[in-house]
Formats: C-alpha cells, structure tokens, sequence
C-alpha cells in the first residue's frame, strides 16, 4: 500500500495498491472557492469541504484506545456513510472541466476507489499529511545540503534522515543516537 495524493507520477508503482488523500481533495474544493471563505460560503464547494470537515471531525473523535479492528469498524460505521455521500453529491454536480469546480470534481471522482481503500485497514490514515510534513524537511532541506547534487548524495541524506527521524519517533535524542550507532556502541 502506497499513500499519497493524486500526481500522476505515482501511477507507474501498479503492484501498489494506492491510499488516497482526502485532504488533497478537500483542498481542490478550498481551492474552487477563491475569495470566499468556505464556512460563510452555500456555494457547492463550500457544502463539500463542510462535508469532508464532518468526516475529519468524525476521525477526531476515534477513542485513542481502539485497536486496528476497532478503528476499521467504527470508521466503517461512522465515516464511511459520510465519504460516500460526498462523493454521491461530487458525482452529481455538472461543472465545466476547465472551471475550479470542473477540476475539483475530477480531481475528486479520480480519487474515489484510492480514497475508499483507506476503509480497509484500521490502521491506514484519511490523509497523508504526516508523511509530508515528515518529509518537508528533507524536500526544502535538499538544495542546501552539500551532497544532494548526485544519486549517492542523496541516497547518503536519506540514511541520515531515516536515522535522524527513528531516534525522534522513538523519543531518543537523535545526536546522541547517531554517535551510538556510528560508534557501534549500542545494545542488542
């Protein structure tokens, strides 16, 4: 399984099976709005991302001790009705594909099946958004670091950052992990 946004360069990974991202999809209909704010706004757009709101909101309230089972159940029961409805109401709107609206919806509707795969696992996410924000350092990071102009550069960043982001995920203090673990000096 694979988690990310609709670009079309993640299409060539076909033995993954694709996680979409609702928030992308919310933000397209964010995006449709322009000058207006989408709470105050009746506009269609304006219905959908109050719609998807209502599924996030739905997600805030998941009890932190479900289990996986729990979790797939309950979104099951609760947030699954949502997100088809709103992919019903996506479907059944008529906008020019040039317009905002025309490529929200298509944006959208192209999601569908990777966002409906998310009701699979009790663990799979709504968004990607934490994987992005783990990445962004690397991503605007990456033109200042001195080794990232080859292949094996980056490759090298790429192992550092990975060590770097265990040691925070697992609450260690990364420079005192990383002296560990180029030391050799840990234990088994």
């Amino acid at each position: 399984m694979s988690q990310t946004d609709g670009y079309a360069g993640y299409n060539f990974l076909d033995r993954t099976r694709h996680l979409g991202c609702l928030a992308h999809v919310r933000r397209y209909f964010v995006d449709s709005l322009k000058n207006s704010s989408y709470k105050a706004s009746k506009s269609f757009s304006g219905e959908i991302v109050k719609d998807i709101d209502e599924v996030f909101e739905l997600e805030r309230k998941l009890s932190t001790k479900f289990n996986d089972d729990e979790r797939l159940n309950y979104r099951r029961r609760k947030l699954l009705p949502v997100v088809k409805r709103v992919f019903s109401k996506i479907a059944s709107v008529t906008a020019s594909a040039k317009s905002a609206l025309g490529r929200a919806k298509n944006y959208a509707l192209g999601q569908e099946k990777h966002i409906l795969n998310i009701f699979e696992k009790g663990y799979f996410e709504l968004s990607n958004n934490s994987a992005e924000r783990a990445v962004k350092e690397s991503v605007m990071g990456r033109k200042n670091w001195l080794f990232s102009s080859t292949f094996e550069g980056a490759r090298a960043n790429a192992v550092a950052l990975s060590l770097i982001y265990t040691a925070k995920l697992n609450q260690l203090d990364p420079e005192k992990y990383l002296r560990k673990v180029l030391k050799g000096d840990y234990q088994h």
